[in-house]
């Protein structure tokens, strides 16, 4: 529980740091900022292979993490995933009950910027992880409405699951689908002289969205609960 609350106290801190509130720090710095705070929390660093490139670091997570568990780290987050094999040599670095941190697992530009996880008896414990600006913009993954995943914006954290209404979620997907007809339409459209690329950037018309209201509590609540499941 010490190390829980020590992150939640340095969290808050953090845009202290820069010069205060409104201080703009850039997505890098940020990021380093968050990944420092958890390492300083008792997060081990996740480097098996002895170098700190992430790529190698990440190629070598998705290789164990599948092998571990049969499944793959990109698709459908979730809390826990049963062990079914430890056969792959990462399991020779890992100590068990030991929280760990991925930098980039996917790539600089995939969802999500860390995943904190940790090895306990038969299963491993993930939290998926992404920082953003105090009023955030996102490319090609909007806050999924997910309770194991954390958007860690400044020096707030807001639960993925009080962001988004089920409703704007399906209303996304359909705008993803009218988009992609249009961007066919004039691909293919005889006489237009431009070749329309698909770019996709939405933000919040205000921050934290309307959904969010009144839910401040259970996000607290449950992004606590979260961090002491790894953190204790």
């Amino acid at each position: 529980m010490f190390n829980t609350i020590r992150f939640f106290n340095k969290l808050g801190k953090i845009t202290c740091d820069t010069g205060g509130s409104k201080t703009q720090m850039s997505a890098d710095i940020h990021e380093k900022k968050i990944l420092e705070t958890f390492i300083s929390c008792g997060v081990n660093y996740f480097t098996p292979l002895g170098t700190e490139k992430y790529r190698e670091n990440s190629a070598m997570f998705r290789e164990w993490f599948k092998s571990a568990t049969g499944g793959d780290s990109r698709v459908n987050p979730s809390e826990k995933y049963p062990i079914i094999s430890r056969e792959h040599p990462g399991f020779n670095y890992i100590t068990p009950e030991t929280p760990m941190i991925i930098h980039q697992p996917h790539g600089s530009q995939n969802f999500p910027d860390m995943i904190v996880f940790k090895v306990e008896k038969d299963f491993i414990r993930t939290l998926s992880v992404e920082c953003k600006s105090f009023k955030p913009a996102f490319n090609n993954n909007p806050p999924k409405k997910n309770s194991n995943c954390i958007y860690i914006c400044g020096n707030r954290m807001f639960n993925g699951y009080f962001l988004r209404s089920h409703r704007s979620v399906q209303m996304y997907k359909d705008f993803l689908e009218e988009y992609k007809m249009l961007i066919e339409k004039y691909k293919h459209m005889e006489g237009y002289d431009m070749v329309p690329v698909f770019y996709k950037k939405n933000e919040f018309k205000s921050f934290p969205p309307p959904f969010f209201r009144d839910k401040q509590v259970f996000n607290d609540r449950l992004n606590k609960l979260l961090i002491k499941n790894i953190l204790q």
